[in-house]
């Protein structure tokens, strides 16, 4: 006598998996859910990047002015490769405790009258950036950038908001 094998075990033992239509499916809902989610992840990055950058600004403009306050003896003059400590070095070039230190990315390009001992007027403009934020064409460095301007002759100040 044959043995009998259940109903349910021919059904699996017949049944060779899924077919390619079906797998085809399968991965490609698994490419669409996976780019909206890097896409997603990718914007709320440089949102993020760009909110470091414009707290710097912030945080540096706030430092200079103490600066200006204090009348300390610091070349404020920066330029993007220069490093992430702003006002390092005092007029006479000698280096000293910096004023302000950039977050790990940021790159930073300061100008003003605080070099070669003029040290009466307080000005100063600044353009903080941060090297993986947002794009923006209408920029010189091709980063969205946040600019600073305190000028203490004429009372005037001028902080980033967004």
């Amino acid at each position: 006598m044959i043995p009998r094998t259940p109903k349910m075990f021919t059904y699996l033992k017949d049944n060779r998996g899924f077919s390619m239509m079906e797998l085809f499916v399968v991965v490609a809902i698994i490419a669409i859910v996976a780019s909206i989610a890097i896409s997603g992840y990718k914007n709320s990055r440089m949102s993020v990047l760009d909110a470091t950058a414009l707290a710097e600004t912030r945080g540096m403009g706030k430092a200079i002015i103490n600066v200006f306050l204090d009348a300390d003896d610091v070349d404020l003059l920066h330029d993007p490769g220069d490093g992430a400590n702003i006002g390092a070095k005092d007029t006479s070039d000698n280096i000293r405790t910096p004023v302000f230190v950039l977050s790990n990315g940021l790159q930073a390009r300061i100008i003003g009258d605080r070099k070669a001992g003029v040290t009466e007027k307080g000005y100063c403009e600044a353009w903080v950036y941060h090297l993986n934020g947002s794009l923006d064409s209408t920029t010189v460095s091709g980063r969205k950038e946040y600019y600073l301007l305190v000028d203490e002759e004429n009372k005037l100040t001028s902080f980033p908001t967004s």
